[in-house]
């Protein structure tokens, strides 16, 4: 049982360093690309898993699909019309 538990614990963290990588990695590719709203909504949530506040990160999160969702608008604006 104890076993199971700490199996259970090791996935979980594991999860979360993932998570954690994956925002921290949009964070720099935003910062990159100028998209400042995707880059702090990143940054909140980077630092909200840091902190073991993500269970509380609703707004954030929404924040986020709405930022990612105007950058992939955009791009995709600009991959299929070329820049104007």
């Amino acid at each position: 049982m104890i076993l199971r538990s700490k199996q259970k614990t090791s996935h979980h963290l594991k999860a979360i360093m993932q998570e954690k990588s994956f925002f921290h990695t949009i964070k720099g590719v935003a910062r990159t690309i100028g998209a400042n709203r995707l880059c702090t909504a990143s940054e909140t949530i980077e630092k909200m898993i840091d902190n073991k506040e993500i269970i509380s990160a609703t707004e954030e999160l929404e924040e986020f699909k709405r930022s990612a969702a105007e950058i992939n608008k955009i791009l995709t604006e600009f991959i299929n019309n070329g820049y104007e």
